[in-house]
Order: structure tokens, then C-alpha cells, then sequence
């Protein structure tokens, strides 16, 4: 879902609540409307129809094509309006690092539950799979020395992917980077074709 700017939601001195241009405002004042913080693994399911389908549980899993991802964001909450202005769901909005690992799994009973839980499962010849490490809304000069670049699944990559989003979260705060806050989350409760509805009020970047 990410990849849409979403303009912010802002307060005045007397009261007035405006809608404004994320470009119009200080690096400052960006960060500043980005108050929370997340880390989190998901994991989905690949079904038949090539839909992924987000599990509860990420042990004890059966075989077949898995989507893990580890996300670590900065972001605001803000309510998502479709283009008649419908209350449509809650959006996260803001800049995040992002690891993808689309796996197979070889066996039952696997644990897909995080990067290190990857390694292992690789090393026991009980995943295969693909992994890339997605920037969003985060600019500095340094990253795409930085960023790893999609690969085939294995000890290396998962450690390399580990030591990209650690020294690429060390310049999330640095007075250098540059952020463009993004809808980089939606929830999915009444909404049958979130991409549409995101694509219909906001314009891609």
C-alpha cells in the first residue's frame, strides 16, 4: 500500500483543522506529526489464487508459499475517505523500513516468525525463497549504499538485510535525511478494494 502522499491533518492556534501539503512544511514540523512508532512481523499465506491471506500464528505453519514480512514504521493515524468522502477505514501515515521474504516451505510445523527464525529454517533445508529490503518515504544520501538488493534466501542475505535496517534506522533522525510521509498502511475493515479506493483519492508519488 505505500507509495501514496497523504496530506496531514493539522491544528491551528485557533482551532481551525486544516488539511496541508506534507511538501509545504519543515523537516521539523514532518517529524513532528509522526508521533508513534511500530515493529512487527506478519506473516500471510499464498493462496491458490495467488491472494495472501495474514495468519494469527506464524509456528507450527503447513507447507506451502508464505509472505513474511518485518516492518519497522514512524507514522500518525488518520481516518482513510474514499472519493465521496465516506469514512472507509484507519490509515497509518507516515515513513517505514521494510524486509519481504516470499518463502516456500519444504515441511510442516515450520516457525516463520522473524529474520533469525529465516535462517534457521534455511539452514535445515526447510524454506527457500526470495528477500528484499524496501525503503519508504525515507531519503538520504547514504541509503542506497545501504539497501540490499532482492536475493535469493540464505544466512548472508538475512544478515546483510539485519545490518541495512539497522544503520539505515540510525538516519531515519538524522538532521541530513529528508522524510515524505506516505499512507503506508490501511486497515482492511469495510473495504473490498483498498488499492482503488487509495488510488482514487490520493495521487501516486
Amino acid at each position: 500500500m505505500a507509495g501514496f502522499d497523504w496530506p496531514p491533518r493539522v491544528t491551528q492556534a485557533d482551532g481551525r483543522v486544516q488539511e496541508v501539503a506534507w511538501a509545504s512544511l519543515e523537516e521539523a514540523a514532518r517529524r513532528n506529526l509522526l508521533p508513534n512508532q511500530n515493529a512487527k512481523v506478519t506473516t500471510a499465506k499464498r493462496t491458490m489464487s495467488g491472494k495472501l491471506e495474514f495468519l494469527p500464528s506464524n509456528i507450527g505453519l503447513e507447507k506451502g508459499s508464505y509472505r513474511v514480512t518485518v516492518d519497522y514504521s514512524k507514522y500518525r493515524d488518520e481516518s482513510v475517505l474514499d472519493q465521496n468522502k465516506k469514512f472507509v477505514g484507519r490509515g497509518k501515515v507516515g515513513v517505514a523500513l521494510r524486509v519481504i521474504a516470499d518463502v516456500t516451505t519444504t515441511k510442516n510445523n515450520v516457525n516463520l516468525g522473524g529474520l533469525l527464525n529465516l535462517a534457521i529454517q534455511r539452514n535445515s533445508g526447510s524454506v527457500s525463497g526470495q528477500l528484499q529490503v524496501t525503503v519508504i518515504g525515507i531519503q538520504h544520501p547514504d541509503i542506497s549504499k545501504l539497501i540490499v538488493l532482492p536475493s535469493n534466501l540464505d544466512e548472508t542475505s538475512i544478515t546483510k538485510a539485519l545490518e541495512s535496517i539497522g544503520s539505515i534506522k540510525v538516519l531515519v533522525d538524522a538532521e541530513t535525511t529528508r522524510t515524505t510521509p506516505q499512507l503506508i498502511a490501511i486497515s482492511r475493515r469495510n473495504i473490498s478494494n483498498p488499492l482503488a479506493i487509495i488510488q482514487a483519492v490520493a495521487p501516486i508519488v
